[in-house]
């Protein structure tokens, strides 16, 4: 997915969801996220 920008097709699908293209999120791309402290899945994802 992260080279769809490189061959036609994949290039296609993207423009038609109005995306240039992917990256690779790194973990610290998340820390925003947690820092809004939402807990509605940690439920879920404790054994």
């Amino acid at each position: 997915m992260i080279n769809m920008e490189n061959d036609p097709e994949g290039k296609r699908l993207l423009t038609s969801i109005n995306f240039k293209g992917i990256e690779v999120g790194k973990n610290k791309d998340w820390d925003d996220v947690r820092a809004l402290g939402i807990d509605l899945l940690k439920k879920l994802t404790e054994g």
